[in-house]
């Protein structure tokens, strides 16, 4: 009777719990966690994770403590794994949400419109004198047609027909240096 007994007291008993018998089971918690859905990648770093917690506590002196030691296993190679899709879902911005930097663009934008006057006043001084003298009291300096046709001394329709043709050559001197001139 008395080796009955002490045979069911060494079975209650857990092993005590040793550094191989961690190690050893780093492979079964892989498999486990990649039989879950978890990346072989993820699943092999959370389960080293959970055996490196375990070690920890088998120093610490604290292995007593944790009544089904391979469900703890398990559970903490779990919660490692959730941890690292918790962390690179963070570190995942929209696209949306990143904003792109530039930071010569303002610098770029004066460059071009510097470039696009340069450009505009070179082809407003190839126009006749006739036309550039109408153009620029009328469109620059913001005086009406019948202003203009009082001071240059012309029709109200002339004026109109030249500030017309004023614009066309404009835009067709324009077009032939690249710019994208409206109608």
């Amino acid at each position: 009777m008395a080796t009955l007994a002490t045979q069911s007291l060494t079975h209650s008993i857990p092993e005590p719990p040793s550094k191989g018998c961690l190690v050893r089971r780093q492979p079964e918690l892989v498999a486990m966690l990649i039989g879950m859905g978890f990346s072989p990648e993820d699943a092999a770093d959370s389960a080293q994770e959970a055996v490196v917690c375990g070690l920890r506590i088998l120093d610490a002196g604290h292995a007593d403590d944790i009544m089904n030691r391979s469900a703890w296993l398990r559970s903490v190679a779990i919660r490692n794994a959730r941890k690292i899709l918790r962390r690179r879902r963070q570190r995942q911005l929209p696209a949306f949400a990143v904003p792109e930097i530039n930071p010569f663009s303002e610098m770029e934008q004066r460059e071009e419109e510097t470039h696009r006057l340069i450009c505009l006043r070179a082809a407003v001084a190839k126009l006749p004198d006739a036309l550039r003298e109408l153009l620029v009291f009328c469109a620059i300096e913001g005086q009406t047609y019948v202003a203009a046709s009082r001071h240059f001394g012309l029709a109200v329709g002339v004026v109109s027909k030249r500030l017309n043709q004023a614009r066309q050559l404009l835009r067709s001197t324009l077009r032939q240096q690249g710019f994208d001139v409206p109608e």
